[in-house]
């Protein structure tokens, strides 16, 4: 949705595509989403283990920075790859779903 805000403002870039990369990472998800304006947005990370194929395919689509990351959840198959991640590119902006609210379990069991 927020790369269809990008577009938007530009009109003259509506022609051009939008990537998607559906990234490899095992039971887990990852997709990076690249404008046209050069913007891009990861959506989750995949867990610990598979951190690196998300780093190879933000480096050969030319990521210097990630503009967005989006964790849907705190899951670790969809946010256990963020601090090797974010040890190799710069996050602009980090959105998730606030604060933890499965019922019947504390904090800990994803904090690990």
């Amino acid at each position: 949705m927020l790369a269809l805000l990008v577009l938007s403002q530009r009109p003259s870039l509506a022609r051009a595509a939008t990537r998607f990369y559906f990234i490899e990472v095992g039971w887990g998800n990852a997709t990076l989403i690249m404008s046209p304006t050069g913007q891009n947005m990861l959506i989750d990370t995949g867990d610990r283990d598979a951190a690196g194929n998300v780093i190879d395919v933000l480096e050969r689509a030319g990521v210097k920075q990630i503009d967005y990351l989006v964790i849907t959840h705190y899951h670790s198959d969809h946010n256990g790859g963020l601090a090797e991640i974010a040890a190799q590119f710069p996050i602009q902006t980090i959105v998730d779903h606030g604060a933890n609210v499965e019922f019947g379990k504390s904090d800990e069991w994803w904090q690990s």
